[in-house]
């Protein structure tokens, strides 16, 4: 995968350049980090939750986001500049973290009440945080493989998207639905916005946008190949 970067102009850029491939490193390798501590926490708190659906089932998720964080983390520390390993890690370490949130909130909260600190938290950013980390898997198709959209033009439809991805988050993290999973009020919901909150996410509008949203990103890569060319193509 390659991305232009620029020429190193002076010995001054070298080193910046350096240094922001050191701290992509090192960011890059926390949050693959931060994934795998929350797998390894994922499968105690879920036996303890009672283990609900195949523990097969569970190991075969969690490796395949373990795998996709790994990926992404490698691509992020080499080409820092280049949003498709970033993105590769949103999914990844982000949907493995809120697999467990979801189950550190739930114990805490219906397993053994009161017994872990920050529990109804935890489970507000996780009702609406793991579907976050997945959609960053349709702008992955819209961004691959340079990191950039198509064109100048379909910046407008990434910026677009982007809106409408946003406007569906917040009608699941202040929207009237009680927490995903808990029989547990929404503890930040938006009461004068309720209605409407509540036609976007339970009315079909937010099916709606997610489908726009799907359209555009999956016509970027049919439209990046037609135009491609050497390398960019090979990868696509």
């Amino acid at each position: 995968m390659t991305v232009s970067t620029g020429t190193l102009g002076s010995a001054g850029t070298a080193v910046e350049s350096k240094s922001v491939n050191r701290g992509a490193t090192l960011g890059a390798g926390a949050i693959v980090l931060l994934g795998v501590a929350a797998t390894v926490a994922f499968f105690p708190l879920n036996a303890a939750n009672g283990a609900r659906g195949s523990i097969g089932g569970s190991v075969l998720l969690t490796t395949g986001f373990t795998a996709f964080s790994l990926v992404g983390g490698l691509i992020a520390a080499r080409l820092p500049r280049n949003a498709t390993g970033w993105l590769m890690l949103a999914v990844g370490a982000g949907a493995m973290v809120m697999n467990a949130a979801q189950q550190y909130a739930k114990y805490g909260l219906e397993t053994n009440p009161g017994s872990l600190p920050g529990a109804l938290a935890v489970a507000w950013v996780g009702n609406w945080g793991f579907y976050a980390a997945l959609v960053n898997a349709l702008f992955l198709l819209l961004l691959f493989p340079t990191g950039r959209p198509v064109s100048r033009a379909w910046r407008i439809v990434l910026w677009i998207d982007v809106v409408l991805v946003l406007v569906v988050i917040s009608s699941l993290a202040f929207g009237p639905r009680p927490l995903e999973g808990l029989d547990v009020p929404n503890p930040v919901r938006i009461v004068s916005l309720a209605p409407v909150l509540r036609a976007i996410d339970q009315g079909g509008a937010a099916g709606v946008m997610l489908f726009v949203v799907l359209l555009t990103c999956l016509g970027s890569p049919i439209l990046r190949a037609r135009r491609a060319s050497g390398v960019e193509r090979q990868q696509l």
